[in-house]
């Protein structure tokens, strides 16, 4: 970025809301693993897994063909996250120790002392050196610490932001352009009422979203209970004690019509 005769450079970081990110406490040997391209069966996730069976982690994964617009949903139970790029921030920002890893790398957890070099290339596993193989997976296993979890949301809350972000851009444009044009309190106030909208639309989201949750979970419940009550029903059906009363009911109904066909014969 140039003006006046200067030049700027500003690296754009990527942001989070760390309140609206923070979950529950890890529970459980949990890891889910984030990306589009861990599919295959000799890809590089399965690496990962094969390399971390020892531990007996629970694997979860998110991504196509499983795909989800609520990744921080997909945190809430989980002690480790294993992605790259934007997935990154957001398992910092939920409190959840990050592994850095990918199809094409790893450059393994984020800590105070790796933050900087894996930060300035964007979190994207591309570090000069190899991919990881199976021992030095195993070694960074072994080097997971339930307090990166902690050390990670320190570092997005003092690097990236979202209103430090901001405040950055809105120092950066003033030194380019001194004096602002006059504000047009009419762009103001359309401005206001749109954010004012955006607001609302994300509240009615996430309340329909709760209330199809609870739909859901009750439909499960109630096929549930079917279920068994379908069960129920046809261990009757294959007693004996059934199988004789129907016998017994087709009997009766046989009786019957002939007693009617004799009566209409009659009149």
């Amino acid at each position: 970025m140039s003006g006046r005769g200067r030049s700027y450079a500003y690296a754009s970081r990527s942001t989070c809301d760390a309140s609206a990110c923070a979950g529950s406490p890890p529970r459980g040997p949990r890891a889910l693993l984030l990306g589009n391209y861990h599919g295959d069966s000799g890809s590089r996730a399965q690496i990962l897994k094969d390399a971390w069976s020892g531990a007996g982690i629970h694997w979860e994964q998110v991504g196509y063909p499983n795909a989800s617009l609520d990744v921080a949903a997909a945190m809430y139970d989980v002690d480790i996250v294993v992605g790259y790029g934007r997935s990154i921030v957001e398992a910092m920002a939920s409190g959840r120790p990050a592994y850095v890893f990918d199809r094409a790398g790893g450059d393994g957890w984020i800590t105070p002392e790796s933050y900087e070099p894996i930060e300035a290339a964007g979190f994207s596993g591309m570090s000069p050196a190899p991919p990881p193989d199976a021992a030095r997976l195993r070694t960074d296993l072994d080097a997971y610490r339930p307090e990166f979890g902690r050390l990670g949301y320190d570092l997005v809350r003092t690097h990236h932001d979202a209103r430090q972000h901001v405040a950055e851009l809105v120092a950066l444009l003033r030194r380019l352009a001194p004096a602002p044009p006059p504000l047009e309190r009419s762009a103001l106030r359309a401005l206001a009422l749109l954010s004012e909208a955006q607001l609302r639309a994300e509240i009615a989201r996430d309340n329909n979203r709760q209330e199809a949750k609870q739909w859901y979970d009750r439909a499960q419940a109630l096929n549930a209970q079917l279920g068994v009550q379908v069960a129920r029903l046809e261990a009757i059906r294959a007693t004996r004690r059934y199988r004789f009363a129907e016998v017994l009911g087709r009997g009766a109904q046989l009786l019957r019509r002939v007693r009617d066909g004799a009566g209409r014969r009659r009149s």
